[in-house]
Parts: structure tokens; sequence; C-alpha cells
């Protein structure tokens, strides 16, 4: 008699699959495209730790991430379960998409560009974001501000 071996390797790691669990849970990170899981769709998202992290990609994220392209940074916050119409309960979500990366149209672009730039030289990309959203637009808020931390321009 023959045999012959069935079945995939019981020694393989399988990818962990979290759960949406608390109203408020969030991951946050790039966005790395679905995939097909052994019950249903999942969908990965590479944090700032360099992790991956995989979650079900229910009908409600299809929905919400229709638009949204692989690498892409995303944040996805757990709402809770609610009752749809017809009775039934679902789970819902915010998505929220990293505007960061585009510049506000200014009068004078290339100065803001460039004051952008001075600060995310000397303080970093993230400090840069939260002064630019502040600003507004505003390049005199933005030299302002960049004046205050200190930024050589």
């Amino acid at each position: 008699m023959a045999w012959k071996t069935v079945g995939e390797d019981s020694s393989k790691e399988y990818t962990t699959i979290n759960k949406w669990q608390v109203a408020g849970q969030v991951v946050e990170g790039e966005y790395m495209g679905n995939r097909p899981g052994l019950k249903g769709l999942l969908f990965d998202v590479r944090g700032t730790d360099t992790q991956v992290s995989t979650y079900p990609f229910s009908t409600v994220l299809q929905n919400k991430f229709k638009n949204i392209k692989a690498g892409t940074l995303v944040r996805v916050e757990y709402l809770g379960k609610r009752r749809g119409k017809s009775g039934s309960e679902y789970q819902d979500f915010q998505v929220q998409v990293d505007d960061g990366d585009t510049l506000p149209q200014t009068k004078d672009g290339a100065e803001y560009d460039r004051v952008y730039s001075a600060i995310v030289k000397s303080k970093g990309d993230a400090v840069a974001k939260l002064i630019s959203g502040a600003a507004n637009g505003n390049l005199d808020s933005l030299l302002g501000a960049a004046a205050q931390l200190g930024v050589k321009l």
C-alpha cells in the first residue's frame, strides 16, 4: 500500500485576523489591499511600526473602500453595531484617508511649499502636517509658526 499526504503543512504559520470588538477601535496605516480568506474577504494595513494587521473586509467596509487604492494611508474606526432599516444588525465604520500629502492652494504656492519643506526638514513630517493644517493655506500663518518653532528659512 502507498500513502499520499493530503492537506496543508500543519507547521505553516497562519495570519492572525484581528476582530472588531470595541467601539472606538482604530487601525491606521498604509492600505495594502484586500484578499480572499477562508471565511470571506480580508484587508491588510501596514502600521507605522511596519507590522501588517489583517481585518475582516465586511460589505460596509468594501463599500467605503471602493475608491481607495492600495498604498493610500487610511484610518479605520469601528463605530460599533448598528441596526439597518430592515432591522438587521451590521458593524459600522468611519473610514478616513490621509490628505496631508496635498498642500493647500495659495496665491504664492511656491513660497508655501518652500516654507513647508523647511518645517519638514527641521521638525519632521508630522509637525509640518499639523502646522500646515492649522495655517489653512495662509502663508503668513505658516511663516509665523515656522518662526515660533525656530525653523531657519
